[in-house]
């Protein structure tokens, strides 16, 4: 894809930092354009003494410029002095919206401005790129080079010279410190003349249209989701955190009594359980034996006695450490007055699956309620529902593949009150009585899966 404007030659950015430029920028957004379309972005940083990742969290952060342009002229307008100007702006501006990675500006836009994305008539390029090409990286500066001008990110590597050399961070770097607001700016040209060249195949007519009006509706509610967040109750997460951690110390002791050895280091433990009998397959990429979760799985089911008991040892004090740092941790260390606010990504993948970080509550432990537990409703107008699909993913590759012998497996499963799991492994191990609670259940839908 080639089409659409390359020539950066022309183009004009503004900082509004006085009254004439101001009335400069409200004329300029009267004004016809193509598709009478214009980007949205903003730059943002920590507040005096926070943390410097608190510059990406609205919770932590504050909003320092807002960038507006079109495919030729980009404006960049101080928060704090001159968000007045962009409010009365964007009050009398109805055309499309663009942004790129619309789940960040929708989102600080949303919980510390007093204007929100107007999503009727919103677009994301990052989305569209992601769709459009999803072995193709969708940052702005890389899809600058490869579609408008290799020198598009030349701003960016001046900026970062500058920072490193004045120790400046996004929420100390002066705000009139050119370097700052032209790239700022000059990201806003970018995303329009992007959006050009995607629209054609995203827009209406177009034909990844469809899946582009999916996900921009998608985006939409995670970003709600997000901006609403979820309530945890805190005392419990504390208790928990503090009974896991003393269970996993006191497991350890007892390892290091027993056998004078360490549970946490992979050569002691592979050792430990040689010693005992075991027989390790599973190798480390440097080429020792491994006592990684899969491997002390199967000691669990296949070892003798002592191994298998061993084996479950190791296995809850793995579990409860995870619990505990994994997510009773983040709970009490990333909430904001009690809710978490994690990031969605609904295109993290190349295969477009979602992913939920800070923290990661898609991979909340099932058939175990301890983490589960954490979490309570907003308020006492609201309930919490939860629910599960049945094998989705399997289910779907049986229906769109047609293979007879694949769905009546699913229709013998359904019918016996079992799963496909189940009946593969019952035909695997010969064993007509296995249920889904066995063990080997998880090994087999790996299998499948993998």
């Amino acid at each position: 894809m080639t089409n659409g404007r390359t020539d950066l030659s022309e183009v004009q950015l503004h900082l509004v930092d006085n009254i004439e430029e101001a009335g400069n920028f409200l004329r300029w957004l009267g004004e016809r354009r193509p598709h009478n379309a214009i980007s949205v972005d903003i730059e943002t940083g920590e507040r005096k003494g926070g943390a410097k990742k608190d510059a990406f969290s609205p919770w932590h952060g504050d909003i320092r410029l807002v960038q507006v342009g079109d495919g030729m002229t980009g404006w960049a307008i101080p928060w704090k002095n001159w968000s007045g100007v962009f409010y009365q702006g964007m009050s009398q501006f109805t055309g499309p919206i663009i942004c790129h990675n619309i789940a960040f500006e929708a989102k600080w836009f949303a919980v510390s401005s007093e204007w929100e994305i107007p999503w009727e008539r919103a677009h994301d390029t990052m989305i569209m790129a992601r769709i459009v090409d999803p072995l193709t990286p969708a940052g702005l500066k890389p899809l600058s080079a490869q579609y408008i001008d290799p020198l598009a990110a030349h701003l960016q590597g001046e900026l970062d010279v500058a920072m490193a050399t004045n120790g400046w961070t996004w929420g100390t770097v002066p705000v009139d410190f050119k370097p700052y607001w032209a790239y700022g700016a000059l990201d806003t040209v970018l995303t329009v003349r992007i959006w050009e060249m995607f629209y054609e195949k995203c827009g209406p007519g177009g034909e990844y249209y469809k899946p582009y009006e999916l996900e921009m509706a998608v985006r939409k509610i995670a970003t709600r989701m997000e901006v609403n967040g979820a309530r945890v109750d805190l005392d419990y997460s504390k208790q928990k955190y503090e009974e896991l951690i003393d269970y996993t110390e006191r497991t350890k002791l007892w390892f290091y009594n027993t056998y004078n050895s360490s549970m946490t280091s992979n050569v002691q433990l592979v050792r430990t359980f040689e010693s005992l009998g075991a027989e390790l397959e599973a190798m480390t990429p440097s080429g020792q034996k491994s006592a990684g979760k899969d491997e002390i799985l199967r000691l669990s089911i296949e070892g003798n006695a002592e191994v298998k008991h061993l084996a479950d040892v190791v296995l809850k004090q793995r579990k409860a450490d995870k619990l505990a740092s994994t997510y009773f941790s983040n709970f009490m260390e990333k909430n904001v007055d009690g809710f978490l606010h994690p990031s969605i990504n609904t295109l993290a993948a190349r295969t477009s699956r979602m992913s939920i970080t800070e923290p990661a509550l898609q991979t909340l432990p099932k058939g175990d309620d301890v983490v589960r537990r954490a979490f309570l409703p907003k308020d006492e107008d609201h309930v919490i529902i939860t629910s599960d699909l049945d094998q989705v993913e399997f289910r779907m590759f049986a229906s769109l593949s047609g293979d007879q012998n694949l769905i009546n497996l699913f229709l013998r499963a359904d019918i016996e009150g079992s799963d496909p799991f189940t009946e593969i492994g019952r035909q695997v191990y010969q064993d007509p009585t296995m249920i889904k609670s066995d063990k080997r259940r998880n090994l087999i839908k790996g299998v499948v899966y993998g």
